[in-house]
């Protein structure tokens, strides 16, 4: 475990690791999104989310193509178990394919800019204000 990083180191810090975990309880789903997640897309790494399949975090998991998602409430029996077998095969085969890897950051980055960035949202609310004022 690492102290907390000064803001000007944040971004070498979080592009340390190759692939970021966030975890969410299932109760919190629908009222928080961890920021965790934001951080690892912008820096271009791709998340191993745990939690509900309901989640924010989640649906745009699968939607992005930016990592994945071990669904928590189904924790146990065969289901649970093809999902935790189906990542486990994946990371092995990413972790055996660096360039592929590569990839992959880039496409996360690339996802983050377009669809999370400070600049997409003052993008969206400024095409909405506009559209109020027509």
């Amino acid at each position: 475990m690492a102290d907390f990083a000064p803001i000007e180191a944040l971004e070498t810090r979080l592009a340390a690791a190759d692939i970021h975990i966030v975890t969410l309880r299932s109760e919190w789903s629908g009222a928080v999104v961890p920021s965790k997640f934001f951080a690892a897309l912008a820096t271009g790494r791709p998340v191993l989310f745990i939690g509900s399949a309901s989640s924010g975090v989640a649906r745009w998991i699968e939607e992005f193509h930016v990592g994945w998602a071990l669904n928590t409430e189904v924790s146990s029996g065969t289901t649970y178990q093809l999902q935790l077998g189906r990542i486990v095969r994946e990371l092995k085969e990413l972790a055996e394919d660096p360039p592929r890897l590569q990839v992959l950051f880039r496409h996360c980055h690339s996802v983050y800019q377009a669809n999370f960035a400070r600049q997409h949202g003052l993008n969206v609310w400024h095409r909405e204000l506009v559209a109020l004022s027509s």
